[in-house]
């Protein structure tokens, strides 16, 4: 999964393969890997927040790549279903770019 996340498609059908691919089911893909958001933070429970769990930031990049291919099947998934637009807030929050942590869940929230 992380491997394709940091490269350059070099054909454009390998690019649409992928989104087929990602897209298909409703987008079950995506949800399986928001899934494992709550499987880290379940088991890494005694880690400080500021110091996330190595996998946690690895979703965060790949999630992130997934929503830059800028597909609208799953853009729209993510957007018109509550349950994954938080998770992907969430898994967001950890992305290593980031200077310090975001805590988007807690702005929607107010």
């Amino acid at each position: 999964i992380f491997s394709w996340s940091n490269c350059q498609f070099q054909h454009q059908q390998e690019c649409e393969e992928l989104l087929i691919f990602l897209s298909a089911g409703d987008c079950r893909y995506v949800w399986k890997l928001l899934a494992l958001y709550s499987d880290y933070r379940c088991r890494d429970n005694n880690n400080d927040d500021n110091d996330p769990h190595p996998n946690t930031v690895e979703l965060a990049t790949v999630v992130k790549s997934i929503l830059l291919l800028n597909d609208s099947k799953i853009i729209e998934y993510v957007t018109t279903h509550a349950p994954p637009f938080e998770k992907i807030c969430t898994v967001l929050e950890h992305d290593p770019k980031l200077r310090r942590r975001a805590n988007h869940l807690r702005f929607l929230s107010d």
